[in-house]
């Protein structure tokens, strides 16, 4: 996923004669389809994974988890994929980029897409996906406590199948 998600932006930077040294990736964590107020275990631990392989990559990573700019507002679409990214680019360094995402749970698999945009335009530079089956263990992490200590598994309540031709 990093590999591709540098590719495509190498490829940008080298059209456009920018230096990717210069500029500051944020990583947030990828929140679900259906429910953009709500994240897993499974989807933290994917941008976790990300962000650490940017890092060993040579990138420069702002931690902005402890920021009031990254609180998502409940129900504003899109935007709360990037966590106000008007609000990020005012407060970080200039050049920053958002790596972004969501996450879809399938009875056999969880699916990824994941985005860097321009902190400042809110332009797509590169896009990549992945795939991740459905095991013990992505469940576990697509699990969560509730406020009354249940835990809930995030996954579809139907099954749908098309028809073989």
């Amino acid at each position: 996923m990093g590999q591709d998600l540098v590719r495509q932006l190498q490829h940008r930077a080298d059209n456009q004669g920018v230096d990717l040294d210069t500029l500051t990736f944020v990583v947030t964590t990828p929140v679900n389809l259906d429910d953009l107020t709500r994240s897993s275990p499974l989807a933290r631990f994917t941008a976790e994974n990300l962000s650490m392989w940017l890092v060993r990559q040579g990138f420069r990573i702002r931690e902005i988890r402890r920021a009031d700019a990254i609180l998502m507002a409940p129900r504003q679409g899109e935007m709360s994929l990037t966590r106000k990214p008007e609000d990020l680019y005012t407060t970080t360094v200039s050049g920053t980029l958002l790596v972004t995402g969501t996450y879809t749970v399938l009875s056999d698999r969880v699916l990824f897409h994941i985005r860097v945009l321009k902190a400042d335009s809110n332009e797509v530079l590169a896009m990549t996906h992945m795939t991740l089956p459905r095991d013990a263990n992505t469940n576990v992490l697509l699990t969560r406590n509730d406020k009354k200590g249940r835990t809930s598994l995030f996954a579809p309540s139907v099954t749908t199948s098309l028809p073989a031709y």
